[in-house]
């Protein structure tokens, strides 16, 4: 049988779920700061749940930015006590 190229790359799939294993650096709660617009976010998940509050809550995705961990961050997006941008 022959199998395509696309077939093969299914076989083996690359997983980067944990930051702590194999690809781990490909996970959003891989521990590398990122600079957007003079702000510092320590990891593309404390970055990525902020957005859900931009233009509503400042002070929220201030919160999120700060939290210690990309776990905290990801509660703290997680909240529907605060309005989430009408766009989202």
């Amino acid at each position: 049988m022959i199998t395509s190229k696309k077939q093969q790359q299914n076989d083996n799939p690359i997983k980067f779920y944990h930051q702590d294993r194999e690809y781990g650096e490909f996970s959003n709660f891989y521990k590398a700061e990122i600079t957007v617009n003079g702000k510092v976010w320590p990891t593309s998940e404390h970055y990525f749940q902020a957005m859900k509050f931009e233009g509503t809550d400042e002070d929220y995705i201030e919160k999120i930015r700060l939290a210690e961990t990309a776990t905290e961050c990801k509660r703290l997006g997680g909240s529907r006590d605060h309005p989430l941008r009408a766009d989202w």
